[in-house]
């Protein structure tokens, strides 16, 4: 399949999908195909494939730059050797007008390669997803389901990190053991438990939230007297001041000031 399909393309492929497959980090091993020499033209594909996510990969999602790429390597290889592509391209073009003076039926069009390595790689990877669900829905010693076990795992956690939130009281009954103690049961035990008492937490955070509603106090209320300070201030102008004129006192200025004298 290299011989048709781009070999870059194969080593990104074939890296990103071991990494997801084993549990590794994808842009880890990204970031080392990245350091390969001749990389520098596969940086879009490999953002963009990264954004996607390699899980979608295997539902059919990707990007653009696949197809892309390997046009621009095909052409890459008939540049290489431009007089031989011409002989080719002639060679098939007498062919094409033998098939058409003979009537022939139309044939399909050939598969790409690089749809054709898709297609050749779907049931491998059809074989590796159904032993990964086999492996995370068998339970295993104890009775557990991998899978249902991560993700009550998850609700109890968030639960437990509601303990601080809720009443006193109901806290002693709600949490009695310690989340490592409660994540230790089996999947049935998370589940009544579960059951049991997330509508209690919800219900006591609300009653914690009532409570401090009703015992809580203005704030102006530990300061001053029961009625809050007055921040007010009246820019209204009396319009009775204003009728009022002002008396003026009939003092001349000589009786306040001295005189200069004419000659200085």
């Amino acid at each position: 399949m290299r011989n048709h399909v781009d070999p870059r393309l194969c080593d990104i492929l074939q890296e990103g999908l071991t990494a997801y497959f084993k549990g590794e980090s994808t842009t880890n091993a990204m970031l080392r195909i990245r350091g390969q020499e001749g990389m520098e033209r596969y940086s879009l594909l490999i953002d963009e494939q990264i954004v996607i996510g390699w899980d979608n990969l295997l539902r059919g999602k990707f990007t653009k730059q696949w197809k892309i790429q390997q046009k621009a390597y095909k052409t890459r290889r008939r540049l290489k050797d431009p007089i031989l592509y011409d002989r080719i391209q002639r060679k098939k073009k007498r062919k094409a007008e033998k098939e058409k003076d003979n009537n022939k039926t139309k044939r399909k069009n050939r598969t790409e390669a690089f749809h054709a390595f898709f297609q050749s790689i779907i049931p491998i990877i059809q074989e590796i997803w159904t032993d990964r669900c086999i492996d995370r829905n068998t339970p295993v010693l104890g009775g557990r389901i991998v899978a249902e076990y991560d993700s009550l795992s998850k609700k109890v956690t968030q639960l437990y990190t509601m303990r601080e939130m809720v009443l006193p009281e109901d806290e002693i009954k709600i949490f009695d053991e310690t989340l490592e103690t409660r994540l230790e049961d089996t999947n049935q035990q998370l589940k009544k438990w579960m059951l049991r008492w997330k509508p209690v937490v919800k219900h006591s955070m609300k009653r914690v939230k009532e409570l401090a509603t009703a015992n809580s106090k203005p704030i102006w209320q530990h300061f001053t007297a029961s009625k809050p300070v007055k921040t007010k201030v009246s820019r209204k102008i009396s319009q009775r001041k204003l009728a009022i004129a002002k008396k003026m006192s009939d003092n001349p200025l000589t009786n306040v000031y001295v005189r200069m004298q004419k000659n200085r």
